[in-house]
């Protein structure tokens, strides 16, 4: 498609991609309220994609970027505890998937954890709710080897 408008895409050094990648650094300070207005910001574009898929392409988009901004919340909440002395060991969140309403998985590519499970129930902090659930976890873990 872009070889028919002769139109170049963006090239690594290029100015589009650095947006992009400040866009990117920039989720990870957001709370939960402006990460959603921020998808309500994105929902409003026009145009995006073939003819009669715009409500298809922005909803796609809303639940990239959103699942983008779950995993890099995760992984400062596993950051902070393993500089705080709580987790023994690094883990890293390659993804978050929900499985019911308000019901999210982060599995791990670690032999020792292999997931967590929580549930984000209205007015909870999202950092506190993963935080609990990854301590709760490594207890478990810890009970098992005693």
């Amino acid at each position: 498609m872009l070889c028919i408008m002769n139109i170049k895409p963006p090239t690594f050094d290029s100015a589009a991609r650095m947006a992009i990648d400040e866009t990117v650094d920039g989720f990870a300070a957001l709370s939960r309220v402006q990460a959603k207005q921020t998808l309500d910001d994105v929902s409003c574009l026009k145009g995006i994609g073939p003819c009669g898929s715009h409500e298809a392409a922005t909803g796609k988009l809303q639940e990239v970027i959103f699942e983008d901004f779950l995993i890099l919340k995760v992984q400062q909440t596993l950051d902070e505890l393993l500089r705080e002395g709580q987790l023994p060991f690094r883990l890293t969140a390659y993804d978050v998937k929900k499985l019911g309403f308000d019901e999210y998985t982060v599995p791990f590519h670690d032999s020792r954890i292999h997931s967590i499970t929580f549930t984000l129930k209205t007015g909870a902090s999202f950092k506190e709710v993963v935080r609990s659930a990854v301590l709760q976890r490594v207890a478990r873990l810890e009970n098992r080897l005693t």
